[in-house]
């Protein structure tokens, strides 16, 4: 309104109405930086990977398990967790800016590797959750396959420990979503203590 005040001062000609009030603020709105769309990013995306955060997460989980329950065809959903390994050794030793890297060189794996994911998110400070669905298990395998490689070209090239241990597990092997995340949990920790025993 005081936008329109002022143009009627200087300019009297014109004659301001609700409705070309309302067309001048959209137009300053659109033509100034959109801050829902910045609100957004910063709501749903981690600044320091590029990946979907937890709020993303959490709500694509809730929304799966809504679509799981009511669903009037067959959805099959593969959940996959990764998580690093001796990320906080490597703080320690070569200090958080080498910790932080080791995050997004794990999020740019990701995201180079799993091309037919659904999404990928940072869930927490080291780990991250993939999601497909309706994927061919052939896919996700190989996906899978190329991670791992992808993993140990990376390692060999920094110089450096870098290694992600991951877990997995497909909703047509269980009751809900829940319990399938709980299987990849279980194999992931399982994935972790075994490449720990091989480096020992």
């Amino acid at each position: 309104m005081l936008i329109s005040v002022v143009i009627q001062i200087f300019v009297p000609e014109l004659l301001f109405t609700g409705a070309g009030v309302t067309l001048v603020v959209v137009a300053m709105y659109v033509a100034v930086e959109n801050p829902v769309s910045k609100y957004k990013q910063q709501a749903f995306f981690d600044m320091g990977t590029g990946l979907r955060n937890r709020n993303s997460y959490d709500e694509d989980i809730k929304s799966l398990e809504q679509r799981l329950t009511y669903q009037s065809e067959k959805t099959e959903i593969t959940y996959i967790i990764c998580d690093l390994n001796d990320l906080k050794k490597a703080n320690d030793t070569y200090g958080h800016t080498y910790g932080d890297d080791l995050i997004r060189l794990a999020a740019r794996l990701l995201t180079t590797h799993f091309k037919h994911a659904y999404r990928i998110y940072r869930i927490g400070g080291d780990e991250f959750a993939t999601l497909y669905i309706n994927e061919k298990p052939a896919v996700i395998e190989n996906e899978i396959q190329m991670l791992k490689k992808g993993s140990e070209s990376a390692k060999t090239s920094c110089g450096l420990p870098f290694s992600m241990a991951l877990g997995y597990a497909t909703t047509n092997e269980f009751a809900t979503l829940q319990e399938t995340i709980r299987s990849a949990d279980k194999k992931m920790y399982e994935n972790k203590a075994i490449m720990k025993s091989a480096q020992q």
